[in-house]
């Protein structure tokens, strides 16, 4: 764990850009990791829907979340961030919220100044924000709950849908000084807000876009030089696989077998080699005959 956290701050100092597509389960995580992503985001909505069925109003416990990002970050080589919502509570428990996450293996995790329960900015629903002051006492409870200080704070902001550009750019100036390794600022859609954001602020900046959004049109050249380092796509498999099994499930229901979408799904071995079998295979079989001998 300590290498991927090592190398997700490597990540946040050099000059390059970097997208995190969105996973909430292991086989997502180990597509992403295949496609050749240097990390990969928990996404809290697509977990939501994942593990409990629900929509994103911070309807999932600490212990749920820090659980299923265990199992993902346990099951590639990659950073792993994960989505800590508001840290569940008050300064308290973003203390304890931060040790569980590190506990787990992740490489950061980011927290939102959004009041409790939060609601993700995709529903366009009546999110309210605590103050700056509270905030910053949250960020500085994180800071000193880290036994790593390799472990990555990413201190997420919704100010800018809310309250706009100039209360954003307050927020981020003291998020980075209460000990922020990254910002992310959410809702961002032009250079120029940007811009704006990250000359205001000394520390990497991560946005978040849909497919098909504003953001996702700009070339990653355009978007790293006006300062973007992370960009992350947190519906991406979510969106590929609710449609994807959709129709799968549907021609399934429909014709009583899969003959006619054969060409959209993957074969057995696809899954076997994205879950190393012939490695555990091996590893059981040279187990096995060390077993016999030492016997």
């Amino acid at each position: 764990m300590s290498t991927q956290r090592e190398t997700l701050q490597r990540m946040l100092q050099d000059d390059k850009i970097y997208i995190l597509p969105g996973v909430f389960e292991c086989i997502g995580a180990l597509i992403a990791e295949g496609a050749g992503f240097s990390a990969i985001a928990v996404t809290g909505n697509g977990l939501s829907a994942s593990a409990i069925g629900m929509p994103d109003f911070g309807l999932m416990s600490m212990a749920e979340v820090v659980e299923r990002s265990r199992l993902i970050a346990n099951a590639v080589g990659i950073p792993v961030i994960a989505d800590a919502d508001t840290g569940y509570g008050g300064t308290l428990n973003v203390y304890r919220t931060v040790k569980e996450f590190e506990q787990a293996g992740v490489a950061g995790i980011h927290l939102e100044d959004q009041a409790s329960p939060k609601k993700c900015a995709y529903y366009q629903a009546d999110q309210k924000l605590i103050s700056a002051d509270d905030f910053v006492a949250k960020i500085k409870a994180a800071v000193a709950a880290r036994s790593d200080k390799s472990f990555a704070l990413v201190i997420r902001t919704d100010a800018f849908r809310i309250q706009g550009l100039a209360e954003t750019i307050d927020r981020c100036r003291r998020y980075a000084d209460a000990g922020a390794d990254a910002l992310f600022v959410v809702g961002l859609t032009s250079l120029e807000d940007i811009r704006a954001v990250s000359a205001a602020t000394p520390i990497p900046l991560m946005v978040n876009t849909n497919d098909g959004d504003k953001l996702a049109s700009i070339p990653l050249d355009e978007l790293r030089a006006a300062g973007v380092k992370l960009l992350a796509y947190p519906a991406t498999v979510r969106s590929a696989m609710v449609k994807g099994v959709g129709a799968a499930l549907q021609a399934l229901a429909a014709n009583g077998n899969t003959n006619k979408v054969l060409p959209d799904l993957a074969p057995i071995s696809s899954l076997s080699k994205l879950t190393r079998l012939a490695f555990y295979q091996g590893l059981e079989h040279s187990l096995e005959t060390k077993d016999d001998r030492d016997s």
